[in-house]
C-alpha cells in the first residue's frame, strides 16, 4: 500500500514538471511589411546602416557646439528639471513592481508566536478542556503557489518588459528635454541677434525723421513725408518691442527647463551678433529608428500587453499550491519544547474560482 502511494506521489511530481513549462501567452510575432525592392527618392538605392553612428549621437552631445552657456543650463536638467525627476520616480516605482512580481518564484515563509487564556462555556454538554485553559503556540507557516499555466511567469515577463519600457521613457524624457532647451536657447540667441539689427533699424529711422522734420521746416519736405516717417519709426519700434517680449518668453521658458524660478533668472543678452558654429551631422540610417527610447517603449509595452494575456487565461484553470506547518502547541509554558507540542502538516492544495460574476470573463475581454 505504501509502495502506492509513493508512486501518486512521485506521478504528481512529474506531472508538475511536465508542465511547469507550459504558458498560456500567445506567440508574440512582429507583423510583416512589405519592403520594396529600390527606394525613389535615393535613385533606387538603399543606404547601408551603420551602426558606428550611433555612437556619436549619444551622451551630451550638445557640447558639439563648444557654447559654455548652453553646457551649464544643459548641467541643469538633470538635477532641476521636475518632469525628469517624475520619469525617475516611474521608472523605481516599475521596477520595484517588477520585483515584487519576481517575488512570486519563491515560496511564502511565515513565523508565528503567540499566547492567550481562554475561557469556554459552561453551558455546553460536553467540555473537552477545562473552562479555562492557556493556548500557547509558535510554528512556522510555508506556502508555494506551484505555476502549471505560466501565470506567475507571465506576470513577472509582463512587470519586467514595463519597467524597461519606463526606463525607455525616462530616457526619451532625458533626451527631450536637452533637446528642448538646445532649441529655446538658440532661438533666444537668434532674438539677441535680430534685436541688433531691430535697434539699429530704429536708430537708423529716428535720424531718418528728424532729418525729414527738418526739410519740412524748411519748405523741401511735405507734411505726408513727415507722417510716413513717423509710421516707419513706429513700426520699427513695434517689431523691436515684440522681439524683446519673445526674448523674455523664451528666458522663462528655459528658466521651467533648468528647474529655476523664472522670476529670479536670466541669461546675459549678448550685445554682439553671435556666430554658431554648425556641426557636421552624419547621415543617420533608418535602422536607428529602433534605437529611439520612444520606439522602444512602444514595443515593449506591446510585449508586456502579450504577456498579460497569459495572466488572464489562467484564471479560468485551477490554481495549485503546496502548504507546510510546523510548530509546537500546549496549555504549559514548561512543555512548549517538547516532542508531544509538536504538531506539523504539508500537503497539495488545488482550487479555482466557482462563481465571481463574469470577471474572469471580463478580464480575458479587457487584456
Amino acid at each position: 500500500m505504501n509502495i502506492y502511494r509513493y508512486i501518486l506521489f512521485y506521478l504528481f511530481i512529474l506531472c508538475i514538471v511536465l508542465t511547469s513549462s507550459c504558458s498560456l501567452a500567445p506567440i508574440s510575432k512582429r507583423p510583416k511589411i512589405d519592403i520594396p525592392q529600390t527606394y525613389k527618392e535615393n535613385n533606387g538605392k538603399w543606404l547601408r546602416a551603420d551602426a558606428k553612428m550611433a555612437n556619436n549621437l549619444r551622451g551630451a552631445w550638445w557640447k558639439i557646439y563648444k557654447d559654455e552657456d548652453l553646457n551649464t543650463l544643459e548641467a541643469k536638467i538633470a538635477v532641476s528639471n521636475n518632469n525628469l525627476k517624475a520619469a525617475v520616480a516611474r521608472y523605481y516605482e516599475s521596477s520595484a513592481l517588477a520585483d515584487q512580481a519576481r517575488s512570486q518564484y519563491f515560496p511564502t515563509v511565515t513565523l508565528g508566536i503567540g499566547a492567550q487564556r481562554t475561557g469556554a462555556s459552561k453551558s455546553t454538554s460536553v467540555l473537552i478542556r477545562p473552562s479555562s485553559y492557556n493556548d500557547i503556540l509558535s510554528g512556522a507557516y510555508l506556502s508555494y503557489e506551484i505555476d502549471i499555466w505560466g501565470k506567475v511567469r507571465n506576470m513577472v515577463k509582463s512587470a519586467t518588459l514595463q519597467a524597461k519600457a519606463s526606463a525607455a521613457d525616462l530616457a526619451f524624457m532625458d533626451v527631450s528635454l536637452h533637446a528642448e532647451l538646445a532649441m529655446d536657447y538658440f532661438a533666444l540667441r537668434g532674438c539677441d541677434t535680430s534685436q541688433i539689427v531691430l535697434d539699429k533699424i530704429v536708430n537708423i529711422y529716428e535720424k531718418e525723421l528728424w532729418l525729414i522734420k527738418a526739410r519740412h521746416v524748411g519748405g523741401i519736405a511735405a507734411e505726408a513725408d513727415v507722417e510716413q516717417a513717423k509710421i516707419q519709426l513706429q513700426n520699427a519700434k513695434t517689431q523691436a518691442a515684440d522681439m524683446h517680449i519673445k526674448r523674455a518668453q523664451l528666458e522663462h521658458a528655459i528658466a521651467v527647463l533648468a528647474g529655476e524660478v523664472p522670476s529670479g533668472f536670466s541669461i546675459e543678452i549678448k550685445k554682439t551678433r553671435i556666430a554658431i558654429p554648425v556641426p557636421k551631422i552624419p547621415t543617420i540610417p533608418s535602422t536607428l529608428l529602433e534605437q529611439r527610447p520612444d520606439i522602444a517603449a512602444f514595443c515593449l509595452r506591446v510585449e508586456a500587453a502579450n504577456a498579460n494575456v497569459g495572466v488572464a487565461r489562467a484564471a479560468y484553470f485551477p490554481d495549485f499550491t503546496f502548504n507546510s506547518s510546523l510548530g509546537v502547541e500546549t496549555s504549559l509554558l514548561k512543555k512548549l519544547i517538547s516532542a508531544p507540542s509538536l504538531f506539523w502538516s504539508f500537503g497539495p492544495l488545488a482550487s479555482m474560482p466557482f462563481f465571481e460574476g463574469g470577471r474572469i470573463i471580463a478580464l480575458n475581454k479587457v487584456v
